[in-house]
């Protein structure tokens, strides 16, 4: 199962992501390419779009990804939520492989 944590407090944005859905074998696993996608979309906006490289706290490893960045305004805010209504509409299809807790504050 796939586990993530995304938290958002008046300081930090961020999420970390651990293990694989096993909703099929490595290569044909629509639900860990899913995950993939989104949260590498989300890093990659970020990168590229709103340059915040060099403000960002990111760890990738198999089966692992954590990212956290200093609060920046409506456009992380933004892609933060996005990042998030793609995770939930992912644990609506296919909740026994992913499970998604938000921490707000």
């Amino acid at each position: 199962m796939i586990k993530i944590v995304a938290f958002r407090n008046k300081e930090h944005i961020g999420f970390e992501i651990k293990g694989h859905a096993d909703y099929d074998d490595h290569g044909y696993d629509i639900v860990c390419a899913a995950v993939s996608i989104l949260s590498h979309t989300i890093y990659r906006s970020l990168v590229v779009n709103l340059d915040l490289e060099d403000e960002l706290d990111v760890e990738i490893k198999d089966g692992f990804m954590t990212l956290s960045l200093a609060r920046r305004g409506k456009d992380v805010d933004l892609l933060f939520d996005t990042f998030i209504e793609g995770i939930r509409s992912l644990e609506e299809g296919y909740g026994d492989f992913i499970k998604l807790t938000l921490e707000e504050e």
